[in-house]
C-alpha cells in the first residue's frame, strides 16, 4: 500500500513554543539559512468524486511564522496552497495519519487542526490518493498551557502542562468530520506528553519534591484509551523528556538514559539504555521515520544519538561541523553551511 505524508516545520517559532522545557532548547538562528522561496499555486488536483487519483507519494509541508499568526500549508509539487489565520504564533507537530498538523499556540492556551488535504482511498492490496484544498479545522483543541503533541497508533494526544491532562482523539473521528476527545489526567501540573501506543496511553508521572511548588516528571504510567490508569511502569525514568514510538517499540528521554518501552504479555517492559559514561549531556528529543530501524535524537546542545531500541544501544557523535543544532517539539534542525536539515 502507498503511504501518504506531509513534512511540518516550525520556522523560528519552534524554541518559544517550547520555553519550558526542563533540557533546554537553541533556538535556531535567522541567519542559519536562506528563506525558503515557493510559488504561490492556489489550484490543487481534483477530490476523489472529481478526478483521477494520482500516481506517486505527495508531500505537502505546513509551516508557521516566527512573527505572525498564520500557518502556511506547502506542496512540493504545486506551492503554496493554502495559508489561515489562527490566534497566536505558534509550533506546528505532525499527527498520526500524515493527514493533519496541529498548531500548538500555548499563550493562546489553544492548538488548532490543519486537515493538509490528502485523501486516500483504500482498496486493500492498493490505494488511491487525491489532492484537495487544505483547510483550517472549525473547532480547536483547548486547555491551559500546551506544549507538546504526539502522534501514533491512530490516535494524537495534546498535552497541557498547567492542568497535568491530555485530550486524546482519533484521527479516524476526524476523517468522519467528528470532533471528540477523551481526558487522561496525571493529577498534577506539569511539563509532560502522553503517547498513543499499542491501544493504550503513556503518560509521564508527575512527582513533587519536598518542597517544590511544581512536579517533574518522574517516570512513566500506562493508561487505558477511555483514561483510566492501570499500571506503572517499573523501570524509572528520572525527568522524562521526548518520546518518539514506532510500530510495538516506544522510545523516551531521561536524565539518565532512555527508555525503551515494548509490549509483553498483555502489559508493558520498560529497558533503560545508559547514558554513555564521563559523556556530559542527555537525549532530550527523539524522531523518528518508518522506513529507518534506527531513531535519532540529540545529545546535550552540540551532539547526536543513534538509538537501536532492537539491540539496546546508543551512538553518540558530534553535529556537523560548523553547524547550528536545535532540539524541542518534536523536530531536530541541523543547519550547516551548505544546507538545512529538518527532520
Amino acid at each position: 500500500m502507498r503511504t501518504t505524508h506531509f513534512l511540518v516545520i516550525p520556522v523560528f517559532s519552534l524554541a518559544a513554543a517550547c520555553s519550558s522545557d526542563p533540557v533546554g532548547s537553541t533556538p535556531l538562528r535567522a541567519d542559519a539559512a536562506p528563506p525558503i522561496e515557493v510559488d504561490a499555486a492556489p489550484s490543487v488536483d481534483a477530490s476523489p468524486d472529481a478526478g483521477a487519483p494520482l500516481e506517486g507519494d505527495i508531500e505537502r509541508f505546513a509551516v508557521t511564522d516566527g512573527l505572525l499568526p498564520k500557518v502556511t500549508v506547502v506542496d512540493t509539487a504545486q506551492g503554496i496552497v493554502g495559508s489561515f489565520d489562527v490566534s497566536g504564533v505558534g509550533a506546528v507537530y505532525g499527527g498520526a495519519s500524515g493527514k493533519y498538523a496541529y498548531v500548538v499556540q500555548s499563550a493562546q492556551n489553544v492548538v488548532h487542526v490543519v486537515d493538509m488535504g490528502i485523501d486516500e482511498e483504500d482498496h486493500g492490496a492498493h490505494s488511491h490518493i487525491y489532492r484537495r484544498a487544505p483547510k483550517l479545522m472549525p473547532t480547536p483543541i483547548t486547555g491551559t498551557l500546551p506544549v507538546h503533541v504526539v502522534g501514533h497508533d491512530g490516535h494524537v494526544a495534546a498535552f497541557f502542562d498547567d492542568d497535568g491532562s491530555a485530550q486524546l482523539l482519533d484521527e479516524r473521528d476526524l476523517d468522519r468530520g467528528k470532533f471528540s476527545f477523551l481526558t487522561i489526567s496525571t493529577g498534577m501540573p506539569h511539563h509532560g506528553f502522553a503517547l498513543p501506543f499499542s491501544g493504550k496511553v503513556l503518560a509521564t508521572r508527575p512527582e513533587l519534591a519536598p518542597g517544590s511548588t511544581r512536579a517533574v516528571p518522574n517516570g512513566l504510567d500506562v493508561h487505558s484509551r477511555a483514561g483510566a490508569k492501570e499500571v506503572a511502569i517499573a523501570e524509572g525514568c528520572p525527568i522524562v523528556h521526548g518520546e518518539a514510538a514506532k510500530a510495538n517499540v516506544a522510545v523516551v528521554g531521561c536524565a539518565d538514559g532512555v527508555l525503551v518501552v515494548v509490549p509483553e504479555n498483555g502489559s508493558f517492559t520498560g529497558k533503560k539504555i545508559a547514558n554513555p559514561a564521563g559523556l556530559m549531556g542527555r537525549v532530550g528529543t527523539i524522531v523518528e521515520h518508518p522506513s529507518v530501524r534506527v531513531f535519532l535524537a540529540n545529545y546535550g546542545a552540540d551532539k547526536l544519538a543513534l538509538i537501536d531500541a532492537a539491540a539496546l544501544t546508543m551512538t553518540v557523535f558530534d553535529a556537523p561541523a560548523g553547524g547550528v543544532i536545535q532540539f524541542g517539539c518534536g523536530s531536530i534542525a541541523a543547519a550547516t553551511r551548505r544546507r538545512i536539515l529538518v527532520t
